[in-house]
């Protein structure tokens, strides 16, 4: 008699099994050579495949190393739109200012956004000027020390800790200003 609805034959169950075995080896070396389903080399170490991707999470694996470069890449970038962004808010504030009796003033509204972009402009200027500080004193320490220009370096997270308070306080007060600015154009500003 043949097999029931919902059992399993010994011989359908081992050749699932070798099914799935070879599956995985086939997958692994797709891996190793980062040619699974077509992915670029950045996607060359995600686990999965077309056929079950409902069932399995896609990873992509880097060198730590790699995820800091990233990591140094997005900051950077923040970097240099706060700075335009920044001046393009005190231009904005330069528009709507008005001028009596020989004085310029600027709308109640725009004090605060104008403190909050001069206040991340000067955390960008420190975030630099701290970090150049600190790796000035670091190197020159090192040297005094005389540790080899090829040496690898261990350092303690305080060293970098100021440089990353100020990009974020720099980031944080730029994107804040900005907010205030948008609720400035949706009381002020009418479009008709």
């Amino acid at each position: 008699m043949g097999v029931g609805y919902g059992e399993e034959s010994e011989k359908g169950k081992g050749s699932e099994e070798s099914q799935e075995r070879e599956e995985d080896k086939e997958r692994k070396e797709a891996q190793e050579s980062g040619k699974e389903n077509n992915l670029s080399p950045a996607c060359a170490g995600c686990v999965g495949n077309a056929r079950d991707r409902s069932e399995t999470e896609i990873r992509v694996h880097m060198k730590l190393q790699a995820y800091r470069e990233t990591y140094y890449t997005y900051t950077g970038k923040v970097s240099d739109i706060c700075r335009p962004l920044g001046l393009a808010g005190i231009a904005i504030l330069w528009i709507f200012k008005t001028e009596s009796g020989g004085q310029f003033s600027v709308p109640r509204e725009l004090m605060w956004p104008g403190l909050l972009i001069v206040a991340g402009l000067a955390a960008d200027l420190l975030q630099y000027l701290v970090g150049s500080i600190i790796w000035f004193l670091f190197y020159r320490v090192k040297e005094y020390q005389g540790v080899n220009e090829e040496t690898d370096l261990a350092h303690g997270i305080f060293l970098e800790a100021p440089i990353h308070l100020l990009f974020w306080a720099k980031a944080i007060l730029i994107a804040v200003a900005y907010y205030y600015i948008f609720l400035f154009f949706l009381h002020a500003v009418s479009f008709k």
